[in-house]
C-alpha cells in the first residue's frame, strides 16, 4: 500500500519561462507527465482553467471573490469571514483544516499516515 508522502516533486516556475509565456501551460503539463504516479498536484495560478481549485481570498486586497462566478472553485480560504451560499469556506489561518479538506476532497484519507495531513 502506498503511503502519502512526497517522493516525486516537480517545481515549475513561471518566471523561468517568462520570455515564453505561451509555453508555460504546455511545459507545466509536460513536467507532470514525467512524474511517477502522484496522489496530488497543487498548482498556484491557472485561474482560467476548469480544474477543481481552492480560492485564497484576502478581502483587504480589494479584489472580488472569484468563487461567485467560477463553478470550478470547490472551496474558499479567507483570512476574514466570507458568506457564500452552498460553498465551503475555510479559515485561511487554520492550516490543519485546509489540509483536511484537501485530503478529504481528493479521497486520500485512507492514505494519510501519522496525521501527515
Amino acid at each position: 500500500e502506498r503511503a502519502l508522502h512526497a517522493e516525486d516533486v516537480c517545481v515549475c516556475l513561471i518566471h523561468a519561462l517568462s520570455s515564453f509565456p505561451y509555453l508555460w501551460e504546455d511545459w507545466a503539463c509536460l513536467s507532470l507527465v514525467h512524474m511517477e504516479e502522484v496522489d496530488l498536484v497543487l498548482i498556484e495560478g491557472f485561474k482560467s482553467h476548469g480544474h477543481a481549485k481552492m480560492e485564497i481570498h484576502r478581502p483587504i486586497i480589494g479584489k472580488p471573490l472569484l468563487a461567485v462566478e467560477d463553478a470550478s472553485i470547490v472551496a474558499v480560504a479567507s483570512d476574514e469571514p466570507v458568506s457564500l451560499d452552498g460553498q465551503v469556506v475555510l479559515d485561511l489561518n487554520n492550516i490543519p483544516a485546509i489540509a483536511d479538506f484537501i485530503v478529504d476532497y481528493c479521497g486520500l484519507r485512507g492514505q494519510v499516515e501519522d496525521g501527515a495531513a
